[in-house]
């Protein structure tokens, strides 16, 4: 749960929560008052990244490695900025808490 958004996270057929033409997930949202985003929760994790920033193109993945940390980040393609379907911030937060490592948001 974002301030904007909720994160559906599942496993196999999530065309069945999605609805015939997302009209299940639309009532969801209604209900709730918040864009709802659902996602094949896997581990891949660039299927992930892709399917949570919408339509912008997700070119890569980069692990960050330091002695007391690990960070991921998403490599989006800087023409696709304003196809993301949320703040960049809300969508780190997001991606953070889906991909279990502190993750941002990169444009190349």
């Amino acid at each position: 749960d974002l301030e904007q958004m909720i994160v559906l996270a599942c496993t196999g057929n999530i065309g069945a929560l999605i609805g015939a033409q997302g009209r299940i997930v639309s009532e969801i949202s209604k209900h709730l008052g918040k864009k709802t985003r659902v996602i094949e929760f896997s581990k891949n994790e660039k299927k992930i990244a892709q399917d949570m920033v919408g339509f912008a193109r997700v070119l890569g993945i980069k692990k960050i490695f330091a002695p007391d940390s690990k960070q991921t980040a998403i490599i989006i393609s800087a023409q696709d900025k304003h196809k993301l379907i949320a703040p960049k911030e809300s969508l780190e937060t997001a991606l953070t808490e889906l991909l279990k490592t502190k993750t941002v948001i990169e444009f190349q």
